[in-house]
């Protein structure tokens, strides 16, 4: 199935660490769908106008992306740009139809973006952008507004995953059968993670390069550290989790704060589970060396939110439990993979 997706030259451009564009294209891909673009037209004897509609109406849906920017006119229609020209083929041909306008709030766009439109473009881009709204629900369209690139990627993939027929079997991302994942332990955070590109970018990095043994996420409950979190994994998941062998993720508020000293004895068996490890030693100081060891040995990405359940109280940069304070202790010094940690504490 193919997607025709639509935009302005700001969409293409911005944020310029990972414009909108590129969002789109790999959640369109990772839905498995075939992509066509205004970038992709070769060179045709037919007029522009006509050549976006006829390949508007070859494809299985319609995408647009609404920036700021008004756009060319089309020169058989004044008034009209080439986005919404698309926009009104696709309602014609009874395409599906998913629009996604980036909000006002958006980051990322350079001051001054739109001082070169004239004021009739700048009020036809206006105008555009309350049509959208006011037809949200009607004609078969789809809307959103949005202010990230990674939120856009899961929108399209999302909305795009769900219009293949049911006899379809889409080519969405699944581990690797060499990667194991365990992830259930997350508890599910709704809500929509706003301004976090920055630190979604470090994560990848830090997983990338290999150069951070230990990345710690620290803030008070309600930060979104585990809204980040989930969101950092359910990119990895959208390619495969990448090169790792392994992801295994553990929440320590997914019990009672008074039960914390469980809690963690019980992250710790079910990582030696996890690992294929059934006789792990006795001592709780050689359980944490063992782990550290195992997983050093692996690519393996391994999370602990909200381990401040786990810190005492008394000594709250400190863990209560000596297993889980050996293992991060050896991996802070000597971890070629990435352990990721989340506390509303620093952690010595």
């Amino acid at each position: 199935m193919k997607v025709f997706i639509s935009h302005t030259y700001e969409i293409a451009r911005f944020p310029e660490e990972h414009p909108f564009l590129r969002a789109a294209l790999d959640g369109a891909r990772e839905a498995g769908w075939a992509i066509d673009e205004m970038e992709d037209f070769p060179a045709a004897s037919a007029p522009p106008a006509a050549e976006c509609e006829r390949r508007v109406r070859a494809c299985d849906a319609f995408v647009a992306i609404i920036g700021f920017l008004w756009g060319s006119e089309v020169p058989e229609n004044p008034g009209l740009s080439y986005v919404e020209f698309e926009f009104e083929s696709a309602l014609a041909a009874r395409k599906p139809t998913l629009v996604f306008v980036i909000d006002e709030q958006a980051t990322g766009f350079p001051a001054g973006l739109t001082e070169g439109m004239s004021a009739r473009e700048r009020d036809l881009q206006k105008a555009f952008r309350r049509r959208i709204v006011a037809e949200a629900g009607a004609k078969g369209l789809i809307y959103k507004k949005l202010t990230e690139p990674h939120k856009l990627q899961h929108a399209v993939f999302r909305s795009l995953s769900e219009l293949r027929p049911s006899n379809e079997h889409p080519s969405v991302p699944q581990p690797t059968p060499k990667t194991r994942v365990s992830t259930e332990r997350l508890p599910a955070v709704g809500g929509t993670l706003f301004g976090r590109d920055d630190l979604l970018r470090q994560l990848d990095d830090a997983w990338r390069t290999r150069q951070a043994n230990v990345v710690c996420l620290i803030g008070p409950a309600g930060a979104g550290k585990t809204a980040l979190t989930n969101n950092w994994l359910s990119s990895l998941a959208a390619e495969k989790y990448r090169d790792a062998s392994a992801v295994f993720a553990w929440s320590f508020d997914s019990q009672e704060v008074d039960q914390s000293e469980v809690s963690a004895d019980k992250f710790v068996t079910e990582l030696f589970k996890f690992c294929g490890e059934h006789e792990p030693p006795m001592n709780a100081t050689e359980r944490g060396r063992r782990l550290a060891q195992i997983v050093s040995s692996q690519a393996v990405i391994l999370v602990l939110d909200g381990i401040e359940a786990a810190q005492d109280p008394r000594e709250p940069h400190e863990l209560k439990d000596p297993a889980v304070r050996v293992l991060l202790r050896i991996l802070a010094a000597q971890n070629p993979c990435l352990c990721l940690v989340s506390s509303g504490n620093e952690i010595y």
